[in-house]
């Protein structure tokens, strides 16, 4: 085995047990954010990872490993407060940093995601942002309508408001045809010349009736 070789067996021997304080150190990290000892202990695991694989030439997992070692630095030295985007965060980095060395000692290294280094560099940066809450629903409206206000009634213009109530005033007149003019349109052309006839002859016997009640007077 060439010299090279054992270094890198160390090496991942080495790593994967500082993985394991890491990981320990922070499942604890919110908790003991205030505990001094217990932040170091867990900034130390991430910067023995990060030497080391600089040491054996694993270039990637060395740079990888200073973003997370950088952000524990800040909570180090309260410049980062802890909350659950930085767990999460660290918690995730640490799950690639396993999968990482796991892939460097299979001879088939993977690259770190970017969205996840992306994330590392704005926690350095102080530059995360916690989600926004979430909108409020708004109320149903509800289905009766709005009731309407005098000033939305349009008002008519003056002069057919006036004639309106002249016409709700004055009674509606009926044209009546009299009767007999109604019975004389149902009567055929003869009927109606023995009524002419009858009529003369009725005007002529109050003729005679007035000329003899004259001549019977002294």
């Amino acid at each position: 085995m060439a010299l090279d070789d054992r270094f890198l067996v160390m090496f991942f021997e080495e790593a994967r047990e500082l993985l394991l304080s890491l990981e320990q150190g922070l499942m604890e990290l919110e908790r003991r954010q205030e505990d001094r000892e217990h932040l170091d202990r867990t900034f130390r695991a991430a910067h023995s990872i990060k030497g080391a694989a600089a040491m054996v030439g694993l270039k990637s997992l060395a740079e990888f490993t200073h973003a997370i070692e950088a952000v524990l630095d800040r909570i180090r030295s309260k410049t980062l407060a802890v909350d659950s985007y930085v767990i999460s965060t660290l918690l995730e980095a640490r799950d690639h940093l396993s999968a990482a060395i796991e892939a460097e000692a299979a001879r088939s290294p993977i690259p770190a995601p970017p969205d996840l280094t992306s994330r590392l560099s704005g926690l350095v940066q102080d530059q995360h942002r916690e989600a926004p809450p979430a909108p409020r629903p708004a109320p149903p409206q509800s289905a009766r309508p709005s009731p309407i206000s005098a000033e939305q009634v349009p008002e008519p213009p003056v002069g057919e408001k006036r004639g309106a109530i002249e016409e709700s005033s004055t009674p509606a007149k009926r044209k009546r045809r009299p009767r007999a003019s109604r019975a004389k349109a149902k009567l055929t052309p003869a009927e109606r010349r023995d009524e002419a006839d009858a009529a003369g002859r009725r005007r002529n016997c109050s003729r005679q009736r007035v000329s003899c009640h004259a001549r019977s007077w002294p």
